[in-house]
């Protein structure tokens, strides 16, 4: 997904079913062509829900190591996605689920100091 700058803020347009939006995110550095975002950012899952593989998308304002681990209902750990160093950037997973019971579930992502949970539900 590529977006544009404008007016000092980095812009996507993002379609869904309920419609169009748009997101902002304040520029740090625009130097080449290369965009550095300064906000650590989870996005929804999609398709959501899903069956039995689902798109998990974030951003990283800095490098680090990243975890993406997958907790079910209970707080229990399902399963660990992502444990490696990345860059700072956008990045997207795929996700696949076929070895997990339907139900409601939670993706969580963490680098650094920062994490943030999401929902997510898969329907078999």
């Amino acid at each position: 997904m590529k977006g544009t700058v404008e007016n000092g803020k980095y812009v996507i347009y993002l379609g869904t079913d309920d419609g169009i939006y748009k997101y902002a995110e304040n520029v740090t550095l625009v130097n080449k062509g290369k965009v550095q975002l300064n906000n650590f950012y989870l996005f929804q899952n999609y398709p959501n829900p899903f069956n039995p593989s689902t798109k998990i998308k974030y951003q990283l304002p800095q490098s680090g190591i990243v975890l993406l681990k997958i907790i079910d209902i209970l707080g229990q750990e399902i399963k660990t996605v992502i444990e490696e160093y990345q860059n700072a950037g956008v990045h997207e997973v795929s996700f696949n689920a076929s070895d997990i019971a339907s139900g409601v579930y939670f993706y969580k992502v963490a680098s650094g100091n920062f994490s943030l949970v999401k929902k997510m539900v898969l329907l078999r």
